[in-house]
């Protein structure tokens, strides 16, 4: 269930119980209508989760995911990452574009490691790779 797994997370950041009990009243035993053209729905449960819209959702879900961050900061290896909401940006950076391929597959592999494990599959179609060079004309793809 997603807000247990955020309320471990949070509590494994040592946040204070009243907030991670707050935070679990706030995205528990939620209902919602959906307003479409023409008419609005009856009233539903919507098991669980955070209200989009409410500015305490993207902190929430950066949280949520803050373990995928995690996995992406690896200054020591000439990796980094910065995720804001739902996308998650990785940096390679070496003196060749070979290895900056081979530590953004491996980051690639334990970031679809973790996805796995928590039942998360990441939108292949919008993958994109860019790749930045002082060099005007010598790099080497």
């Amino acid at each position: 269930m997603v807000p247990r797994r955020l309320a471990d997370i949070l509590r494994k950041k040592r946040l204070l119980e009243w907030l991670v009990s707050f935070v679990l009243s706030f995205s528990t035993n939620r209902s919602t209508t959906l307003v479409l053209p023409g008419g609005e729905s009856e009233l539903f449960e919507t098991g669980g989760g955070v209200p989009q819209g409410s500015p305490l959702s993207v902190v929430l879900f950066i949280l949520y995911n803050s373990e995928l961050f995690e996995i992406c900061r690896k200054a020591g290896l000439g990796v980094s990452g910065i995720g804001f909401a739902d996308d998650l940006n990785a940096l390679a950076y070496s003196k060749s574009t070979q290895q900056n391929c081979q530590k953004l597959e491996e980051l690639h592999k334990e970031c679809l490691e973790w996805a796995s494990r928590h039942g998360i599959t990441f939108a292949l179609d919008k993958y994109e790779l860019v790749h930045f060079t002082r060099s005007t004309r010598k790099f080497d793809l």
